[in-house]
């Protein structure tokens, strides 16, 4: 679920509140996805931003990757190593993951 400026990330097993993850700035979360081994979280947001998150402690890790409008979409290549978002601006964007 999402937050007016992070996400909240629910406990699939008991439907508890597992973590909040918050931005820095006040920004509608509008695109999720999990790397495949779950170590992972990426965000897209109305703001442009794409954000990567520990996903186990909920720490920001890195972000700066910017469109020039919202995000809409993300998604993995299937070996994890590049990561795609498309946004408003009417662009795909391809972000090498190291």
């Amino acid at each position: 679920g999402g937050l007016s400026d992070g996400i909240v990330v629910w406990s699939a097993s008991d439907g508890t509140l597992a973590r909040k993850l918050l931005l820095d700035r006040p920004s509608a979360v509008n695109a999720l996805r999990f790397s495949r081994d779950g170590r992972w979280l990426f965000s897209g947001d109305a703001g442009g931003m794409v954000s990567v998150w520990g996903a186990s402690k909920g720490k920001l890790a890195n972000f700066g990757y910017q469109h020039e409008a919202m995000v809409n979409d993300l998604a993995l290549t299937p070996d994890g190593k590049t990561l795609a978002s498309a946004g408003s601006d009417k662009t795909l964007i391809l972000w090498a993951l190291n």
